[in-house]
């Protein structure tokens, strides 16, 4: 989906980010531990500074036959990048390495790495080491960081900021918000092609977006003070919230009767763009940032702006602004 003002966008296709220098992955299909170059001397254990030469360096020298491959992941990656550029990433984070007679094996930091070569930033790490006497157990240990490590996930990381507490409102409320975000963030990151996945998984972009839209938030939650359970549910979406956002930005006295009808549900007649869109999510549930959601939002958000009455929401590819707002959408 495409919009042509800066400030929300509805995803048009799955595109990767800029793609950075990233050096070539390692990844090895036969074991060759025995060809590996004995340990460069800048890796020793304990804290290490490496420039970006150095950790291009040590992926292509030590980079371990079953290692992820990272141009599978390179969207992560790029993440990671964006993030030590920025300087927003943590020093001394830790690497790990086996040792096997002299030659180190990396067993974890192995997109890190190629991240920070990409980067061209300084960092310092915080190197360990461990002695292994054979293949299998440089297979162990790996293994053994690759099952323990989690991805925080969206809930891990708004309990740890606050998020509910500095937007104000519920942990409910600041969790449709905090999904609206990348919608809303397009700007966020401009030299980016995909910028709505970058404020995804830059914790830092996306709170800066939550915070900006704290009044439109309270406002949204007033609107739910005497929800219809099922009818909320089908309300929290990324993709209706993030409209919620913008109508409540632009047009309050027209979008708290609009979102408090839709939540509450209390008996809205046929042909009510409320209701209608109502039964538009219950048929078309979508998680996430979805194209056409968005799109049905505004379509019935326009109709109850103009007084008119809506019976079916239907697709177009015909360009749609979105009332009393310079935001235009398209599937």
């Amino acid at each position: 989906m495409k919009i042509t003002h800066a400030g929300l966008r509805l995803p048009e296709q799955k595109r990767g980010p800029h793609r950075s220098a990233t050096p070539k992955d390692t990844h090895m299909k036969h074991s060759n531990i025995a060809a590996l170059p004995q340990a460069h001397p800048f890796i020793h254990e304990g804290i290490v500074r490496l420039n970006p030469a150095q950790a291009g360096a040590v992926l292509r020298d030590h980079g371990y036959e079953k290692n992820r491959d990272v141009e599978r992941a390179q969207k992560h990656v790029d993440v990671l990048t964006e993030t030590m550029r920025r300087g927003l990433w943590l020093p001394r984070d830790q690497i790990a390495f086996a040792d096997i007679g002299g030659r180190l094996i990396m067993v974890n930091g192995h997109h890190r790495m190629a991240a920070q070569a990409a980067s061209g930033v300084d960092i310092e790490w915080s190197v360990v080491i461990y002695p292994c006497k054979s293949e299998a157990d440089v297979a162990a240990l790996y293994a053994r960081f690759d099952t323990n490590v989690r991805k925080r996930t969206d809930e891990n990381v708004m309990s740890a900021m606050g998020v509910s507490t500095i937007l104000g409102v519920t942990p409910t409320i600041a969790r449709a918000v905090w999904r609206a975000a990348p919608t809303l963030a397009i700007n966020m990151v401009a030299s980016k092609k995909d910028d709505d996945y970058l404020s995804r998984h830059i914790a830092d972009d996306r709170l800066a977006v939550v915070q900006s839209y704290a009044p439109e938030a309270k406002a949204f939650q007033k609107a739910f003070a005497n929800a219809h359970l099922k009818a909320s549910k089908r309300m929290l979406s990324g993709s209706v919230t993030a409209v919620a956002m913008v109508t409540f930005r632009a047009r309050p006295e027209l979008a708290a009767p609009f979102w408090k009808g839709m939540a509450e549900n209390d008996g809205l007649r046929r042909g009510d763009p409320r209701a209608t869109l109502l039964q538009w999510l219950q048929d078309n549930s979508m998680r996430g940032l979805s194209a056409p959601t968005i799109y049905a939002t505004v379509r019935a958000w326009n109709a109850f702006c103009e007084g008119k009455e809506l019976t079916i929401i239907r697709m177009a590819s015909t360009p749609l602004r979105i009332a009393g707002t310079s935001y235009v959408v398209s599937l």
